[in-house]
């Protein structure tokens, strides 16, 4: 069920009052979208969303161990899953990804592996960590995941904290991140998405911000601001890198550069929300959407920027 909302959040206006550079940049509520999902699930905590080109939404339910795959309007089209160390089968899922309305990745935690489907939730195939490569070429406790216009694979190894980036054959090739990677260095990395231009943000709670490298992982900047004291999400879209800060609940909004534009509640002062859940973002078009686990419940924003 989609209830239309007319709230607009003039973005301009509050730079100008928190004075910072002006940009014509603007966020406005397009729609809330309910999520229909079965009853009687006291278990289930909806934790990751992403979201296709076509505006399907898949859900990471990481309290059942599940994937969910709704249309865009919210009504549930396939659930897989289910607590295990099969395929289809999950334990501590972390992350989802199904930005390219071919593919859906999903980062499982605890069996140390990314299983891979295709958009209707058929399992395709898995990466796992091979003991016979080098150290640097191995990876364990999968937090996150993103996959390139270029069909690589890019994957927040938990284990030993820092990125790991498989080509398009599924092969690991690269590690950056690690602990000689001098002000590159990441120290908490929880999430990871790339940006128009092919850089690569690592949102990192124990550096309170974003780092900021390269396709190839050099280190460019890190991406920071006072108030943002626990990043958990980051994602990117028309030219601004968006931040979701999981101890205020408040949404960041920087430039490309890395300055600071503005922030947000994490969900639109309705009256509806009750506030204080998880909340999870994703990109996709021109659209930011803010997932709820409390009620189930996804906001759409529109993003307009230069």
């Amino acid at each position: 069920m989609r209830t239309f909302r007319f709230i607009y959040f003039l973005a301009f206006i509050l730079l100008a009052v928190r004075n910072v550079p002006a940009q014509s940049f603007t966020l406005r509520l397009a729609e809330t979208i309910d999520l229909t999902i079965p009853e009687n699930r006291p278990k289930s905590k909806f934790v990751r969303i992403s979201v296709n080109q076509q505006g399907e939404i898949y859900v990471l339910d990481q309290g059942l161990n599940r994937i969910l795959w709704f249309d865009a309007e919210g009504g549930l089209k396939r659930e897989v899953g289910g607590f295990g160390w099969e395929t289809e089968q999950f334990d501590r899922p972390l992350d989802i990804w199904a930005e390219n309305s071919l593919d859906v990745f999903v980062a499982d935690y605890n069996n140390n592996r990314i299983q891979r489907f295709d958009r209707k939730l058929n399992f395709v195939g898995v990466y796992e960590n091979d003991d016979g490569l080098d150290q640097r070429l191995q990876f364990g406790l999968p937090q996150a995941v993103t996959f390139s216009r270029f069909g690589e694979l890019f994957v927040v190894d938990g284990e030993n904290l820092r990125i790991l980036r498989f080509n398009s054959n599924g092969e690991p090739e690269q590690s950056f991140g690690d602990w000689d990677w001098g002000d590159g260095r990441l120290e908490e990395p929880v999430d990871i998405c790339l940006n128009e231009n092919d850089d690569v943000l690592v949102a990192d709670t124990g550096l309170q911000g974003v780092m900021r490298f390269d396709y190839y992982g050099n280190f460019l900047q890190p991406i920071q601001h006072d108030a943002m004291t626990a990043p958990v999400q980051v994602a990117a879209a028309r030219g601004v890198i968006i931040v979701l800060d999981g101890s205020r609940s408040r949404l960041f909004f920087f430039d490309t550069r890395g300055a600071y534009l503005l922030d947000l509640p994490a969900a639109p002062p309705t009256g509806d929300s009750p506030g204080g859940g998880t909340y999870s973002i994703a990109v996709s078009r021109n659209s930011l959407y803010v997932l709820e686990d409390r009620t189930k419940t996804v906001y759409r924003y529109q993003l307009k920027s230069p």
